[in-house]
């Protein structure tokens, strides 16, 4: 089923219904309207808070307007909640239509949940084949792809840099250096936005795969290490405390914010931001003239790149399956994703996407993802394991209740106990 411009949604809907007495069939066109008296249908949309950014408002409205009796209904929720609600909306049978979702939190949740997708689907052909399959589990497809392989480094304001003399920190030590240079400068060296704590654990599950000694995440997959064992982990939160610790971070980390730090950076009023491509997509929409960097973090020469999950997926208990995956077509349309992909800062998902790339995406692709200078994500390095404990304990680690050491045992107990309970093999009890 080919959804194109042409054609309205709502004769989808009378389609559907049509489905249910076993009369579906042919190919959907032209400008068919919806049957007299036709209730509206309304699609439930659940996603994370900072994912539902302007450039997709826009979209879903553009969606309504071209698709007369079908609503969006965007159930938005805060990003500290985001994966225990879903694991709570699916047990208590209360989930919506779609979900912008990552592959790991399906893998804990369960593939039994969601609709495969067939190979049939009429997307499917047009996808970058990368893009897909690292996505699919087990072989099968369960969502459109939305996210592409992105990269998560030091974000830099290039005119503080020049303008003061300064070069790219590449070493913990260069870093300390160019902190106090900034701090004596009157200007935030490096900004910390610790009340979000999904913000918080970006410096640790970058910097991590820089400094693990060979064998590491295969060992704490197979109960054959401990994270507490692990002593570049416990350094690697040592120095992120010390960069608070010494003042080389703003002096409200606690209530800062992720909106903060973009409002921060793109005023110049901070040097460096620990964050991934959206963060200098959010940062050029606030202040186009910007000119924004990223940099490897300070333990290696290589760019930390997670491999994409994010999809859009429905829920096996949705009413409106169907109706669900039209929108998914429309949506993967190539111009659709364009104005997606270029609002996240993402490269291509399509290959039949036209939209350019940014000069400082460029710049990373040529020094960087071209040449194969990264390393994974921790995300990406034991996909289907749950850090939002972990999360937490970071951010108890920043408000001083916590040692770098504390942090890792909490965290070695959780993570056992979440890898008993998915009866992983080496975890047995």
């Amino acid at each position: 089923m080919r959804i194109c411009k042409s054609l309205r949604i709502p004769f989808i809907i009378v389609v559907v219904v049509v489905l249910t007495a076993g009369c579906f069939g042919g190919n959907l066109g032209g400008d068919a309207k919806p049957a007299a008296g036709l209730e509206p249908v309304t699609l439930t949309f659940m996603l994370p808070q900072t994912h539902f950014k302007e450039f997709l408002k826009e979209s879903i409205r553009q969606f309504e307007e071209e698709q007369e009796n079908v609503k969006i209904n965007v159930q938005v929720i805060p990003d500290n909640q985001w994966v225990n609600l879903i694991k709570t909306k699916v047990f208590t049978n209360e989930t919506p239509d779609i979900v912008r979702i990552d592959k790991s939190v399906m893998m804990q949740i369960g593939t039994d949940r969601f609709v495969e997708l067939e190979e049939s689907e009429p997307w499917m052909e047009r996808v970058i084949p990368a893009e897909l399959e690292s996505k699919r589990i087990d072989g099968k497809a369960y969502g459109l792809p939305v996210s592409s392989n992105s990269t998560i480094g030091i974000v830099y304001n290039k005119k503080l840099f020049s303008e003061n003399g300064l070069e790219i920190p590449r070493s913990i030590e260069e870093l300390w250096e160019v902190c106090r240079r900034f701090n004596e400068l009157g200007i935030i060296p490096l900004y910390a936005s610790d009340k979000d704590s999904w913000t918080t654990q970006t410096w640790f599950t970058s910097a991590a795969p820089q400094v693990a000694p060979e064998g590491t995440w295969d060992k704490l997959m197979t109960n054959r290490a401990n994270w507490g064992d692990i002593g570049e982990f416990a350094q690697v939160l040592n120095d992120m405390v010390a960069l608070r610790a010494n003042g080389y971070t703003n002096r409200d980390y606690m209530i800062a914010t992720y909106t903060s730090a973009v409002d921060a950076m793109s005023s110049g009023s901070a040097a460096m931001y620990v964050s991934g491509h959206f963060f200098i997509n959010d940062v050029l929409k606030k202040n186009a003239d910007i000119e924004l960097g990223m940099a490897p973090m300070v333990y290696g020469d290589r760019i930390t790149q997670i491999q994409s999950q994010g999809m859009f997926s429905i829920f096996k208990k949705s009413e409106h399956a169907e109706l669900a995956k039209a929108f998914l077509d429309w949506f993967s349309q190539a111009e659709n994703m364009d104005v997606f992909t270029n609002g996240w800062g993402y490269t291509p998902i399509f290959n039949d996407q036209k939209a350019a790339l940014p000069e400082w995406l460029e710049i990373l692709n040529r020094d960087y993802i071209r040449p194969g200078k990264v390393v994974p994500h921790v995300d990406s390095l034991l996909v289907g394991v749950d850090f939002m404990d972990f999360w937490g304990y970071q951010q108890e680690l920043v408000a001083g209740d916590l040692t770098a050491n504390e942090t890792l045992q909490k965290w070695d107990e959780a993570y056992a106990q979440q890898m008993k309970n998915r009866k992983v093999p080496g975890w047995a009890e």
